[in-house]
């Protein structure tokens, strides 16, 4: 197994771009410091793909697109905070910048798929990071129990309300779009 060498002090934004993808692939950078995960297991991979697939539609006759694990800037304050929702829903004229990032006012949805030791990540820290630069919707998605769960987020001044929670079946979700998702079939 090769080691990486962890910096040994809170990162800029510029050093962080200047990290080499090979080994920092999933790494987001948290108040300057780095958090690596490992790469997600085959059940989250196979539910983000059939969410884009239901969703990618959907998105793109509003102008929109989904796009999957791409560096969003959250807080560019030293010590920046640069997350990586595992699902982003962006304006189609963002892609024609070709940004080497999204900025938080780019997204209009982000979605976290809840992995093993990120539940508490995405239901409380990017909950609250999330709502605080500004993206409007933010789904949370739990695949590991006997069904799907879904938790839809409206910001609602600073901070995120509650509007709907499904568990298994079929759900209605009408923003930032209107669509009807099989949560039976994005679990494995």
């Amino acid at each position: 197994m090769t080691m990486m060498n962890l910096p040994d002090h809170l990162l800029t934004l510029a050093e962080g771009d200047e990290l080499p993808e090979e080994g920092y692939r999933w790494a987001e950078l948290v108040e300057g410091v780095l958090q690596v995960s490992p790469s997600p297991a085959f059940g989250h991979q196979l539910a983000l793909s059939r969410l884009v697939i239901t969703l990618g539609p959907v998105v793109q006759d509003a102008g929109s697109v989904a796009i999957t694990v791409m560096d969003v800037l959250i807080d560019r304050t030293f010590p920046a905070t640069v997350r990586q929702p595992d699902l982003s829903i962006i304006d189609l004229a963002v892609i024609g910048a070709d940004p080497k990032r999204l900025h938080a006012s780019d997204v209009k949805l982000a979605v976290e798929i809840v992995s093993p030791g990120s539940g508490r990540r995405d239901r409380g820290t990017k909950l609250s990071e999330y709502a605080e630069a500004g993206i409007m919707s933010y789904w949370i998605l739990d695949i590991a129990g006997p069904a799907a769960v879904l938790d839809v987020y409206e910001l609602d001044g600073t901070s995120y309300r509650l509007v709907r929670h499904a568990e298994g079946g079929t759900v209605d979700v009408e923003r930032p779009f209107a669509v009807t998702l099989d949560l039976d079939a994005l679990q494995a």
